[in-house]
């Protein structure tokens, strides 16, 4: 003869298997949701590479010497400025990628790379400007404190 006891114990773990069971069929169709109805990036930010761009313009200012790079991080036509009278120009290409807006450039007179991070609002870049044959004059940018805000030279 079963106690109520064990009747109790038989009840509740039915009652749990019952349960875990509605549980796990309602997960995997709402899975099968997810993935028949992948959520897209709104139409008017455009993609890049598959990741959604930041749209806007991105600028690092030197903490020390004021040097100034911006850039249009849909178009990637950038500007370096040494705030002294040396002035860079071009066009390069951006990719976003997780919360880094990336720009590089490398041609035969120029290696520009820069990365804003938007989380941090801090940035750092390094551009080589070739001045004679052989011979590369190389700026480096370290952007802690003007937080992405301050874009025209001191």
């Amino acid at each position: 003869m079963t106690s109520i006891v064990d009747r109790i114990r038989k009840f509740t773990g039915v009652g749990i298997e019952i349960t875990l069971a509605v549980f796990v069929v309602a997960m995997l169709a709402s899975a099968l949701q997810a993935k028949a109805n992948p959520v897209e990036p709104p139409s008017e930010m455009g993609s890049l590479n598959g990741v959604v761009p930041i749209p806007g313009t991105s600028c690092l200012r030197n903490n020390t010497t004021g040097s100034v790079l911006t850039w249009d991080n849909t178009t990637g036509a950038y500007t370096f400025s040494t705030c002294t009278g040396f002035t860079l120009s071009g066009t390069g290409t951006v990719q976003a990628q997780n919360s880094i807006i990336l720009l590089s450039d490398k041609k035969p007179d120029r290696n520009v790379s820069a990365g804003f991070n938007t989380g941090q609002r801090t940035g750092s870049a390094t551009i080589y400007f070739l001045v004679a044959p052989g011979s590369w004059q190389v700026y480096r940018i370290y952007d802690t404190t003007s937080f992405g805000n301050v874009c025209a030279c001191p």
